[in-house]
Order: C-alpha cells, then structure tokens, then sequence
C-alpha cells in the first residue's frame, strides 16, 4: 500500500501544468566525445529543482537493459533525476516516437497547459510542437 507522501507526490505530479521534455544526445551529451553540454545541464538542473514543472527525458535510445544501464549512470553521474526518463520502446523512427510519447504524457496528466522542448534534432522538435 502506498504511503502518504508517495500518494501527496503523485497527486502533486498530476497537477503540474508545465512540462520540460530534454533530449539526451547532443542536447544534453555529446555521444562521440563522451562530453556533457553544461548550459543544457543547467537548465535541465533548474527544471527538475522547480516543482511546478515536469520534467522528462525523451530519447531516441532503444530500450535495451544494457542502454537503460549506461544512459541511468550518465544521469546519475551528473546528477539529473528527472520525472522520467522514456527510451523508444518501439521500431518507430525518433520523431514519430517522440511525437508519440509526448502526446501521451499530455493525455496522463491533463493539467498541462505549457510544453517546453530542447531538442537538438529539428524533424524531431517539428514533431513534438506540430499538434
């Protein structure tokens, strides 16, 4: 049975009315490099920390154990604990995929009024703003 505060936290979640969704390759690392791209760090840093806003992580990554694996360290090395953190579970190309995905977080958490996107891929961004 679930506690108090996990039920507070969830109803908390549910009523939040703006969501960030980030990117991860070349939007918050640089995969060939291995490096971090720290201004979207930041500002992904600060999204988590406000707890008006949802914020999630959106990749085109395939959901494999071993790709959840690595990307779960690189987030925890940089310390980036987002609401979730959504892999491509499907054969759909990325921006269908992440069109997809975001529709769906619209639709479980109807208060949202507001969408912000970082997104390195313009098919992509296309995708996730074209309504």
């Amino acid at each position: 049975m679930p506690d108090l505060k996990e039920l507070r936290n969830k109803a908390a979640k549910k009523a939040r009315k703006v969501l960030h969704s980030f990117d991860f390759d070349d939007t918050l690392f640089k995969p060939i490099s291995k490096e971090w791209i720290e201004e979207t760090v930041q500002e992904a840093k600060e999204s988590i920390g406000d707890g008006a806003v949802l914020t999630v992580l959106i990749t085109g990554r395939k959901d494999q154990p071993a790709e959840r694996e690595e990307l779960e360290r690189l987030l925890a090395e940089k310390g980036l604990e987002f609401d979730e953190v959504i892999m491509n579970d499907s054969q759909e190309k990325s921006p269908a995929y992440k069109a997809r995905t975001l529709e769906a977080l619209r639709e479980r958490f109807p208060a949202l009024t507001t969408t912000k996107i970082w997104e390195n891929d313009a098919d992509a961004k296309k995708a996730m703003t074209t309504e």
